[in-house]
């Protein structure tokens, strides 16, 4: 009888123990349920830190009156920003909203903007600096690269935008200045064959905006591209080369474009001797001058930031009739011969880099040269010679001519295509594919051929046979596309007649009547307009303003 007492007790024990535990569970929970509205709420701060920090954030472009360009939208932009030319920059700067609807006045100091290229993003396209109220985008090589840009407070990100997409195209256009128009106007350079006088001509009121003059009749003419505003034109026997701007142009804007025109001026008469082989590339037009053996190189962008010609020269070993190709900045392939060369051709060619030669490729016999999407190509006496420019070194591949043609004597091609042409100096044209490295075709034209190729930015492969006719040739495929219904006016002792043109259409000279004829290279060549210009056409260059 003695045991049930002693189990009573100890159950009664077990009992107030469980009570004194589920007492003190409950004192402590409430400071656990603290910790985790705690956590929750550092969680919510942190939440809002990096996503909520701010109402509203917009960029602003210095340069256009601090137009806004691109705002945040969630996680994303709204617009974008103004691709970057050679040697420009973008300021921009930033209207930001906080949380709490207050507009956040950048002092530089206690708040700030501050720029940084996004994670991964690829390095060494810009240059970002930061300015306090602003920052500068400068471009550094053309590609496409990520920035993020950033509210500082007191030197600490307060908040940080998504990626925003920066590009830097070295086909856009730095030079401000003139009128805005609401449309592209495009302008047409027209050299005369008789008189020392280039005409600029305007192709919306089909009127002269300026005549020239020149130092020789029929000079040797190369602009900048569709794209470009100015013309280099080349009298060898005059001892001269004029520079121009013509004066239309694009700038860019995201999504749009903004569309200027000027006076036309010259901005430089350049004193070089016999100044024969120029070709454009990478916004600059380089010019050999062979009575003295060096290459001039023309930066378009500069010179139209200067009102005067921006050049570099660069010398080789001795006065040759040599060849010039621009790769941009101060890179070029350049012709090189022995100090002691005297006559002939030269058989060298060389990729420059300011006052570095950096390596040298053959090419014996070189007469004939272009620029391509890759680099260049050359026209040696055994074959064309591509050459696909890297960083610091070139790739060389040589493409033998066909049997049927002895060799090519120059050649035509564009910045924005790897094809290549070229008229045997008979009635066959010749085209070759300088990324492959083969020969894509040989045309037999229907009579023989009264000028070289020419090659349009929209891959318009045109040549005007000795019957007037003017053809259109498949650049990719060799086919013949279409032949003119009009004929041109020409004369066996009167200069060659120019071609020109882009965003199908071409502009051909007619020298004998003094006609140009305005061709639809996209619907076989169809006469959409006949300008009587007078005088002797001849040579033709096309500035499009196009975007």
């Amino acid at each position: 009888m003695r045991a049930l007492p002693t189990l009573l007790t100890v159950l009664a024990l077990v009992v107030l123990a469980a009570a004194c535990a589920e007492e003190a569970a409950d004192e402590e929970a409430p400071d656990a349920e603290a910790a985790d509205d705690e956590l929750e709420d550092d969680a919510d701060e942190d939440h809002e830190h990096d996503d909520a920090a701010v109402e509203a954030f917009e960029v602003l472009d210095r340069d256009e009156d601090e137009e806004v360009v691109a705002s945040v939208h969630d996680d994303h932009w709204d617009g974008d920003l103004p691709e970057i030319a050679e040697g420009d920059n973008l300021s921009l700067g930033a209207r930001i909203v906080d949380a709490d609807g207050e507009e956040v006045a950048l002092d530089g100091e206690d708040h700030a903007l501050g720029v940084d290229l996004a994670d991964d993003a690829l390095a060494g396209v810009v240059e970002l600096d930061e300015h306090g109220d602003h920052v500068h985008v400068t471009a550094e090589s053309e590609d496409t690269t990520e920035i993020v840009l950033q509210w500082l407070e007191e030197g600490e990100v307060a908040y940080e935008t998504p990626p925003l997409p920066v590009t830097v195209d070295f086909t856009a256009q730095a030079y401000t200045g003139g009128r805005e128009v609401l449309d592209p106007e495009p302008r047409l350079a027209i050299a005369d064959g008789d008189e020392a006088t280039l005409d600029i001509h305007d192709l919306i009121e089909e009127e002269s905006l300026a005549a020239l003059d020149l130092a020789e009749p029929d000079p040797i003419l190369e602009a900048t591209g569709p794209l470009g505003q100015v013309l280099v034109a080349s009298q060898p026997d005059a001892d001269a080369a004029h520079v121009i701007d013509v004066a239309t142009w694009a700038l860019e804007h995201g999504d749009h474009a903004h569309y200027y025109i000027d006076e036309p001026r010259e901005l430089a008469a350049l004193d070089l001797d016999t100044p024969i082989h120029t070709t454009y590339g990478h916004q600059h037009v380089g010019v050999f001058a062979d009575g003295e053996g060096t290459a001039v190189l023309i930066d378009e962008q500069a010179s139209l930031e200067a009102g005067e010609a921006v050049t570099e020269e660069i010398a080789t070993a001795a006065p040759h009739h040599g060849a010039v190709v621009p790769l941009g900045g101060d890179r070029a392939i350049v012709s090189e011969v022995d100090a002691d060369h005297e006559e002939g051709l030269p058989e060298t060619v060389a990729l420059v880099e300011g006052d570095e030669q950096v390596e040298t490729h053959d090419c014996p016999g070189l007469h004939g040269d272009t620029v391509t999407a890759t680099g260049a190509a050359l026209a040696c006496e055994d074959g064309i010679l591509a050459l696909e420019a890297h960083d610091d070194h070139l790739h060389a591949t040589e493409i033998a001519y066909p049997d049927e043609v002895d060799r090519l004597g120059y050649l035509a091609g564009h910045p924005d295509h790897d094809h290549v042409a070229a008229t045997d100096g008979g009635d066959q044209l010749v085209i070759a594919d300088t990324a492959d490295g083969e020969i894509v075709a040989v045309v037999e034209l229907p009579a023989e051929a009264a000028t070289g190729a020419h090659v349009d930015d929209d891959g318009s492969l045109l040549v005007v046979t000795d019957d007037g006719v003017v053809h259109q040739v498949d650049l990719d495929t060799g086919e013949l596309i279409a032949s003119s219904d009009e004929t041109l006016a020409l004369d066996d002792d009167g200069p060659e007649p120019g071609i020109a043109g882009g965003r199908d259409r071409a502009y051909v000279s007619s020298p004998g009547d003094g006609r140009i004829l305005e061709l639809a290279t996209n619907d076989d060549l169809r006469l959409a307009r006949e300008l009587d210009v007078g005088g002797t056409p001849a040579g033709l260059a096309y500035f499009g303003a196009m975007w």
